[in-house]
């Protein structure tokens, strides 16, 4: 039996949801359903929502009992590629300026060879329905269970700025939260796609923060999901000269970069200028950025 929770933000819901069930995160079994937002100009807020249940308690099994590895009932359709999915408790959280992958501590343990061959034969079965069979090497570490993905359909699979791998990586969380007990971080990859997009992503980053520097002026780097925000981040969180700060709802968000002390979206200061423009009589000033 499942129940919703909320609070101001994923954490203040799961420490809810925890004094409830008087049970710790890790036996509970959550899906984050709204992540919250400050609203407009911090007026207008909206709680998170989750909803809760408890794990169940795997079956313990002989030393010498065969281990039957779960598979797949029905069909799973991919997501689709226009609409961004839903954001899971353990893909994104902003806390301040930096993105954190997770919204809650890391968590200890191991993945169950039956587990990661639950989440090699889901994918497999995803692939061949999309009508894209590919080679499938998986390793896990710790909890993180990692796909490497490899064939003739690449390109294909990777699809717009990762969109199409990214749905097809939330599905197969989705899919492990149901089907296996331990709470698993689940990564795919396509070939060399995600370093060669961190690569490029670093570069657009460091190029746009020497622009902020001599400029000014604020400087957007397009929708990126949590993993790609938060190399960002760490990237420019030692430079002295300029900040930066995901902005946007979803698990896909953009990043401004900024100089200290201006308001990265500076909805104030034009409101600021607009008024001030309309006391002395002034023509409004242009925006900026």
């Amino acid at each position: 039996m499942s129940m919703e929770f909320s609070g101001k933000d994923v954490a203040d819901a799961i420490r809810a949801a925890c004094e409830h069930f008087t049970m710790s995160r890790e036996q509970l079994r959550i899906e984050v359903l709204e992540t919250g937002s400050s609203g407009i100009f911090g007026l207008i807020r909206k709680k998170a929502r989750i909803r809760v249940a408890k794990r169940q308690e795997p079956d313990v099994l002989a030393d010498d009992a065969p281990v039957a590895v779960s598979v797949m009932a029905q069909p799973v359709a991919p997501a689709p590629v226009s609409a961004p999915p839903a954001v899971m408790a353990d893909e994104d959280a902003d806390a301040g300026s930096v993105d954190t992958a997770r919204a809650t501590d890391e968590e200890v343990g191991e993945a169950s060879p039956e587990s990661v061959a639950v989440v090699r034969d889901v994918l497999d079965q995803m692939l061949c329905l999309m009508g894209m069979p590919m080679t499938i090497a998986v390793s896990a570490d710790g909890l993180t269970v990692a796909c490497a993905v490899t064939g003739p359909y690449e390109e294909r699979l990777v699809g717009p700025d990762g969109r199409v791998i990214d749905s097809i990586q939330y599905l197969l969380r989705k899919i492990a939260v149901r089907r296996c007990p331990e709470p698993l971080r689940i990564a795919v990859n396509v070939g060399d796609f995600r370093e060669r997009r961190l690569e490029q992503l670093r570069a657009m980053a460091l190029q746009l923060a020497e622009e902020v520097r001599s400029s000014g002026k604020t400087r957007i780097i397009p929708a990126l999901n949590p993993s790609e925000r938060r190399e960002i981040h760490l990237l420019l969180q030692t430079d002295t000269e300029v900040r930066s700060r995901s902005v946007g709802d979803g698990v896909f968000k953009r990043i401004l970069i900024f100089k200290p002390g201006r308001s990265s979206g500076r909805p104030q200061a034009r409101r600021g200028a607009k008024r001030q423009a309309h006391e002395f009589g002034a023509a409004t000033p242009p925006d900026g950025d």
